[in-house]
């Protein structure tokens, strides 16, 4: 749904250095919402946004972006950043974004992300494609287990 409030209040926001405004999108804004609004920003504004939301919510935002426009985002968002939004995805999303990246900075971001998520990244992007591993999710199976 179109909303065109959005993108200039984003803008203003970044162009005043409105921080907490920024961080407060969350309570006022869907994600979807925000999402749309950002492909009218320049990369360079993507980035700066994302660089002030809160984890949680930029990984929402993050998965509700265009493809192309979701791929030129996370090349250009700093290991740091970009690592604690991976940190706050679900299982199955962080897979799917992390077999997108390049090896090398795959590897760096494993590293920063907590042992656990690292392993279970690992032990599901090991799954081909196609098959009962490859879109099954942990988050689900850990839920399982603790009823």
């Amino acid at each position: 749904m179109k909303k065109p409030y959005i993108y200039p209040t984003i803008r203003n926001y970044l162009e005043r250095g409105e921080d907490n405004l920024l961080k407060e999108l969350r309570y006022v804004l869907h994600e979807a919402d925000l999402a749309e609004a950002l492909e009218q920003l320049t990369i360079q504004e993507i980035i700066l946004l994302f660089g002030k939301l809160e984890p949680a919510y930029a990984s929402k935002v993050l998965g509700k972006l265009k493809p192309d426009i979701q791929a030129k985002t996370v090349v250009a968002l700093s290991d740091e950043v970009l690592s604690k939004i991976i940190d706050e995805m679900y299982a199955d999303d962080r897979v799917d974004l992390i077999r997108n990246i390049p090896e090398n900075r795959k590897d760096r971001l494993l590293h920063m992300l907590a042992r656990a998520e690292r392993e279970d990244i690992l032990k599901l992007d090991s799954y081909e494609e196609g098959t009962a591993g490859a879109i099954m999710t942990s988050d689900y199976m850990q839920h399982c287990l603790w009823k």
